[in-house]
């Protein structure tokens, strides 16, 4: 198991990305951390890794970087990604967004009250509000559809890293 971060340096956009492997004799162990962000960055990484071990590798963590996961995957053939928690639910958070926004646009005047100034408390967790803002969350959730739909699929997915056996995990998937 490979895992694969990405840190900023300094300022402007300048990356370092790091890999370690995730089950090391003694724990996690780092092997490599490289310049830049792009799939050519990780070049060197897998020259010094080698064909062979590069084939052995089952899964890999890490962020949603398009060039990274098209890299893993040509050099690890069986590879199963695993996507970093945060990254999964920046999207949600986006998407939760992306509902505020639209149903603000199509919404009539008293709608557009409720809406505005709620973009925090929306894209907080519902155990991290109190007083007020939870309040008035509630009172948001209970009156448009959409939001209340969008507010609930972020607060379940932010529950799936909780849990600590797989066979938990397996039944959040299981709808039917």
């Amino acid at each position: 198991v490979l895992g694969d971060d990405e840190i900023s340096v300094g300022h402007g956009h300048n990356y370092w990305h790091l890999i370690s492997s995730l089950e090391g004799a003694n724990g996690p162990e780092m092997l490599y951390v490289g310049e830049g962000r792009k799939e050519e960055d990780l070049k060197p990484f897998w020259r010094c890794f080698g064909k062979e071990r590069a084939k052995k590798i089952t899964h890999g963590v890490m962020e949603m970087a398009n060039g990274f996961i098209r890299s893993f995957r040509s050099h690890c053939p069986s590879i199963k990604i695993i996507y970093d928690k945060f990254h999964v639910m920046r999207h949600l958070l986006n998407a939760l967004n992306e509902v505020r926004k639209a149903e603000f646009r199509r919404s009539g005047k008293k709608m557009k009250g409720l809406l505005c100034g709620k973009k925090f408390i929306l894209l907080k967790r519902m155990s991290n509000l109190r007083g007020d803002a939870r309040k008035a969350l509630k009172g948001l959730l209970s009156v448009n559809r959409r939001i209340y739909k969008a507010h609930l699929l972020k607060e379940i997915f932010g529950q799936l890293w909780s849990y600590r056996f797989k066979g938990a995990a397996v039944r959040f998937w299981d709808i039917g």
